[in-house]
């Protein structure tokens, strides 16, 4: 599946359809400010090609798919097919539509061409056409790559409909990893240890999986290429191997291991294994590191305080200082990919709830409460959204809402606990 989708986006066509002029360097939408509102939008159904054939379930999945995408991200509200037909119409003014994408496809075999275009409909003018081409299977992938450079023109920032969210499916006392599309759908097991596997994080690029394995009867660190397959030993030093962190450029990652003592330190290594440096060095329990989008500084989790808190390297003077002091029991940092805020669940009371805190005022913002447990968030790769599990609905399971809280909805719909969700940070 993986080689069909990489081998698509290398034969795809992304020429424009029609001379849209200078449109992809105005940005219509300003989504850094707080009074943004949201943008209507339609999609009627795609038609088929002149002189092609294709049926209207087809061309209604397609516009599903795409409005879905489009949707997810937050900055449009879509307009009811249902109010107009699903059909183009003359009049998109009058039903209050601010951008039509309108889509063409033709089919054959295992084969698909799409063709789409984005009106801005007070101009009156073509914003953005594209066509792709591909095979049938990947007709999710072609509609997302067109979600994202619509987000782009709109907004001059990418869309994240190509990015990925790894997690932990339990399921028959096993814990596996899975990966899905970025709004949960497609979800699909990458491991089969039929032990106890923690801790997945995709790699810079996201082609590569580092992951903790216990297959052999304790903690060792694994790294697996989600192109080919193919899986080998990254750290197997005595005692434990947990809590991988990649750095940005992807050359290096953050570890827990106890090979020095009975309590965890972290340590930095390199991608076959070999231990560069020691990070900390105290008589805590140090897990957890989270890089800066930067690399130059490390946020972890140390109860060398007494309790489990937040604190930040700097990987230059090798100075720590503790970011969190509100509750008792903070863990699970990720540092958002603008690099201003930490995400983190923490205790106050009797349940874990999601919280961000700002890196350099220490401001605490609680996004969730009086729903259950709510752990391990991970920023989208835009940064406006986490992913994280909860428990509001009996077992753990993936939602996600918006940086601010809002939005809050559940992305996962498999039998058995999601836990441990990982955001890919790649957006193409």
């Amino acid at each position: 599946m993986v080689h069909r989708l990489k081998r698509f986006i290398a034969l795809m066509l992304a020429g424009w359809l029609l001379a849209a002029g200078h449109a992809d360097a105005r940005v219509y939408i300003d989504i850094t400010s707080p009074q943004t509102r949201k943008i209507s939008i339609a999609a009627p159904y795609f038609r088929p090609l002149a002189g092609a054939t294709g049926s209207p379930e087809a061309g209604k999945k397609f516009s599903d798919t795409l409005t879905n995408a489009l949707v997810f991200h937050g900055i449009f509200a879509a307009i009811d097919p249902a109010i107009y037909g699903g059909s183009d119409t003359s009049d998109w003014n009058a039903l209050g539509a601010e951008f039509v994408i309108k889509g063409n496809f033709k089919s054959a075999g295992d084969r698909l061409i799409l063709e789409m275009v984005l009106i801005d409909v007070a101009e009156g003018k073509i914003a953005l056409g594209r066509r792709y081409e591909g095979e049938m299977i990947n007709y999710r992938a072609m509609l997302h790559r067109f979600c994202d450079v619509v987000i782009q023109v709109l907004t001059g920032e990418p869309g994240i409909s190509q990015s990925k969210i790894a997690f932990v499916g339990a399921k028959d006392s096993h814990k596996e990893i899975y990966v899905a599309d970025f709004d949960g759908e497609n979800a699909r097991r990458i491991t089969s240890e039929r032990s106890i596997v923690l801790s997945p994080r995709f790699s810079p690029d996201a082609e590569e999986m580092v992951y903790t394995s216990y297959r052999e009867g304790r903690p060792i660190l694994y790294i697996k290429n989600l192109y080919t397959g193919k899986s080998w030993r990254l750290a197997d030093f005595k005692g434990i191997n947990v809590s991988p962190a990649w750095s940005p450029d992807g050359k290096f990652l953050a570890v827990a291991l106890t090979k020095d003592g009975s309590n965890s330190q972290l340590y930095l290594i390199d991608r076959q294994g070999s231990i560069i440096r020691r990070l900390t060095n105290n008589w805590g329990i140090n897990v957890s590191p989270t890089w800066a989008p930067d690399g130059k500084q490390l946020a972890y989790v140390s109860d060398s305080s007494g309790s489990p808190q937040i604190y930040i390297l700097d990987l230059q003077s090798m100075h720590t200082r503790r970011l969190t002091f509100d509750g008792s029991y903070n863990t699970a940092p990720d540092w958002s990919p603008r690099g201003d805020y930490i995400a983190y669940n923490g205790m106050k009371g009797r349940h874990f709830d999601i919280y961000t805190i700002d890196v350099q005022s220490g401001r605490v913002v609680q996004l969730t409460g009086n729903a259950g447990n709510n752990e391990c968030p991970s920023w989208s790769p835009d940064g406006r959204q986490i992913v994280f599990s909860s428990t509001r609905s009996g077992q753990p399971q993936l939602f996600v809402m918006f940086a601010d809280g809002s939005g809050q909805r559940r992305i996962i719909n498999n039998a058995g606990a999601q836990t441990q969700p990982c955001w890919s940070r790649r957006l193409n």
